[in-house]
């Protein structure tokens, strides 16, 4: 019988038994973007440390939390990151973010609330 033990997210040998599902993130990742939406308790975190504990060649990683503060470093080069893939570009003259999407700038607006044109 299996049995759901409830804890904090789980990494390292302690995230066995999802091996297909993470090797199937991997395969979506080469392709595009990946959502993992889940019931709370489902282990997404789990899936998500696994992907960043063992990535793999190309692929970079930024974990942010909602309420926690931001490492500013990592953020910019993420940012930095986005840019180059034109999904958000910064305006200088205008000291603005421009976001190829609405999706990533009302995101931002809700977590940085910055001004932002899409």
């Amino acid at each position: 019988m299996v049995t759901n033990i409830v804890g904090p997210p789980v990494r390292g040998p302690n995230c066995y038994g999802r091996e297909a599902f993470v090797e199937l993130v991997w395969e979506k990742l080469a392709v595009g973007h990946v959502l993992l939406a889940a019931p709370r308790r489902f282990g997404k975190t789990s899936i998500l440390y696994r992907l960043i504990d063992q990535p793999r060649s190309g692929y970079q990683f930024y974990k942010g939390e909602t309420g926690e503060p931001a490492d500013v470093e990592a953020f910019n080069h993420l940012m930095s990151d986005l840019e180059n893939d034109f999904y958000v570009r910064f305006d200088p003259q205008a000291r603005k973010y421009e976001f190829a999407c609405k999706l990533l700038r009302d995101w931002w607006l809700r977590h940085y609330a910055m001004e932002a044109e899409a």
